[in-house]
């Protein structure tokens, strides 16, 4: 054992208490049937979103892992927007989120950082065999297990049942926690921490790269406005107003166009006198009247955020792509970029039905992106990194939307949905998860209350150098 890893802590055992709620009892959890609205804001909510999303991409994705994105449309002609059972129970995850909430123990346990052994110490801790985890996977658990892990035999396990290590996407879709905490980091700090998380199981360079890639697009989205009109009105239940359900700034946020633009935040946004309190537009919470106006006065001076972009997302994870070590991630990169240069419209209207969109020539065009970018069965770690990309940019304004799409391209369609699930929710946060998703969610040990009780945790983090 190392004696230098700091201990493993959880926050329940078989033995101990039922998690509970970090709201009120009474405090309303959701604004209609239709869309989720927490009592969370500004980054907490981001960091709420991208841990729900991955587990509700997972549970939607589970039902379907290894059909042919055909026969996923033929059983779902107008659309898998539902849960599925199956042998894990309804609403159960599989080693996806598992694996994400291990790591995300681990950095709050470590103080945001990563410790390559500790978190391989969390990855067993949190192991359940049924969750679905591949045979090397389990080779690996069994061995830690039994034999254990410290700083000399992390360097070697990875290597031990794949001479070059596994090439899969078993570290991108655990990674999104690893990219919130490190949101401010230099990119190279990045890539050394995704190494570190993988090192016990995925230390091919594939592997990395497509984790890396992952980590980093969390990173340039937490950090940016999502963008005004469609995600706004998807977030609105009938009959409401949309600004009301808008993400913290979206009223004050430009239209997005290619690369980045920024938002202008005024006083009137700021601040909207109500007694002694006011609303802060900026960060969606409510601030005494006096610590308010020092709020509008530091945002006169201090630099807006910009707004996230898919072409934007796209500049930004090629501008760093001297750090990839595998020419085919770059390729895959460029390949969507270059789909959604020559795209002359949106995919998926807002209104569109799916049935009405899987007849055009639309959805035709998003399966040959597809097909460019993965195998059918996006086992390779750029492969679903590429997927999961695509999902998210070609439904942009349309959170739920990407993650059915996802789900509708088949083959490993749990891990790339929850991919896409927490890039979506690192972007939009929690409000545009509809409460069917949410609601259905397993909430057990490590079951959703528990997974946003540890969201908040790890967004005390930010972790610089």
């Amino acid at each position: 054992m190392d004696v230098d890893s700091p201990a493993i802590t959880t926050t329940t055992s078989a033995a101990g208490p039922a998690p509970q709620p970090f709201w009120h009892p009474s405090d309303p959890i959701a604004a209609s049937p239709g869309k989720l609205r927490l009592p969370l804001s500004g980054y907490v909510d981001r960091v709420g979103g991208c841990l729900l999303g991955k587990m509700c991409g997972d549970v939607l994705g589970a039902g379907v892992e290894g059909w042919a994105h055909q026969d996923v449309q033929l059983s779902n002609p107008e659309g898998l927007t539902d849960f599925l059972h199956t042998e894990r129970g309804f609403g159960c995850y599989t080693d996806d989120t598992q694996m994400a909430i291990a790591l995300a123990r681990s950095l709050v346990a470590c103080g945001g950082r990563v410790d390559d052994v500790h978190a391989a110490r969390c990855y067993v801790q949190e192991y359940q065999q049924f969750r679905g985890y591949g045979a090397t996977a389990y080779k690996i658990m069994s061995t830690i297990q039994r034999c254990g892990i410290d700083s000399e035999s992390i360097r070697t396990i990875g290597t031990t049942y794949i001479p070059d290590g596994s090439f899969g996407n078993g570290g991108a879709m655990r990674i999104a926690p690893l990219g919130l905490v490190y949101r401010h980091a230099p990119p190279e700090v990045l890539r050394k921490a995704v190494a570190a998380a993988l090192r016990c199981t995925h230390v091919h360079p594939v592997a990395v790269d497509g984790a890396f890639v992952i980590a980093l697009g969390i990173a340039y989205l937490v950090e940016r406005e999502p963008p005004a009109g469609a995600a706004a009105a998807d977030y609105a239940p009938a009959g409401a107003a949309a600004a009301d359900y808008a993400p913290a700034g979206a009223a004050a946020v430009a239209a997005s166009g290619s690369g980045d633009s920024e938002p202008q935040v005024t006083s009137t946004e700021a601040m909207a006198a109500a007694g002694n309190v006011v609303h802060d537009a900026r960060d969606g919470v409510v601030l005494p009247k006096a610590e308010a106006e020092e709020s509008v006065a530091a945002a006169s001076t201090a630099p807006p955020k910009k707004v996230a972009t898919p072409l934007g997302l796209l500049d930004y994870l090629l501008s760093h792509s001297s750090l990839l070590e595998t020419e085919g991630m770059v390729q895959k990169l460029k390949t969507v970029q270059t789909a959604l240069v020559q795209a002359p419209h949106q995919f998926k209207g807002p209104n569109e039905t799916w049935s009405q969109y899987f007849a055009s020539p639309r959805w035709a065009e998003e399966l040959r992106l597809q097909a460019e970018v993965s195998e059918p069965f996006q086992i390779r770690a750029d492969d679903a990194a590429a997927a999961a990309l695509s999902a998210l940019c070609c439904h942009w304004g349309q959170p739920e939307d990407a993650v059915v799409a996802a789900v509708h391209y088949g083959g490993d369609t749990d891990t790339v949905a929850a991919i896409t699930g927490a890039l979506v929710g690192a972007l939009h946060g929690t409000r545009w998860l509809p409460t069917r998703w949410y609601d259905n969610l397993e909430n057990g040990a490590s079951g959703r209350d528990e997974v946003l009780q540890l969201a908040i945790k790890l967004a005390e983090y930010d972790i610089r150098t």
